[in-house]
């Protein structure tokens, strides 16, 4: 009896240990074992489950492995300061917002007047209102899913950018 209790202790400590740990930028550890790191997005269980999970790269700071590795995955966004909006991340794949906190929807537009902007430029003034919509929100990721640009066909015809999205944050 003391052999098969000690047994037990041992696989239950062993299991334990054999832990991967996710460490994410909103300071969450979790103890879960790494299937796959892909381009965007880690896949994990937790133990004794067999539900695959996914998590965003952009949510995930480093992960320690059971064998005692460590792998960075991604910097924390800092978006503080004045100039902060120029660090939000901007992306078009769902997978880099998985495990991030929803904080709002931000929408740009931008246009020109009569030969004074052009379609560049109407995209970049868009994007930095975006950009400085979601700090406003705290947010450090925007899901772009709204995209369209017009104008320029002609030179008297005015270019416009609309952009909208979904910002997230840590």
């Amino acid at each position: 009896m003391k052999n098969l209790l000690f047994a037990v202790a041992f696989l239950l400590t062993t299991s334990a240990m054999s832990q991967d740990l996710i460490t994410t930028h909103g300071g969450n550890n979790m103890q879960v074992k790494v299937l796959a790191v892909n381009e965007n997005s880690i896949s994990y269980t937790f133990p004794g489950e067999t539900v695959t999970n996914t998590i965003g790269k952009a949510a995930v700071n480093k992960v320690k492995y059971a064998s005692g590795r460590e792998e960075t995955i991604s910097d924390k966004v800092d978006v503080s300061g004045e100039e902060g909006w120029q660090h939000v991340i901007i992306t078009n794949n769902p997978n880099e917002v998985i495990g991030l906190k929803r904080k709002g929807e931000v929408k740009g537009k931008a246009g020109g007047y009569w030969g004074m902007r052009t379609v560049k430029g109407a995209d970049k003034k868009a994007t930095e209102r975006i950009k400085k919509d979601a700090i406003e929100m705290g947010a450090h990721v925007v899901f772009i899913q709204q995209h369209e640009t017009t104008g320029r066909k002609m030179y008297y015809s005015n270019p416009e950018s609309i952009q909208s999205g979904t910002a997230y944050g840590y």
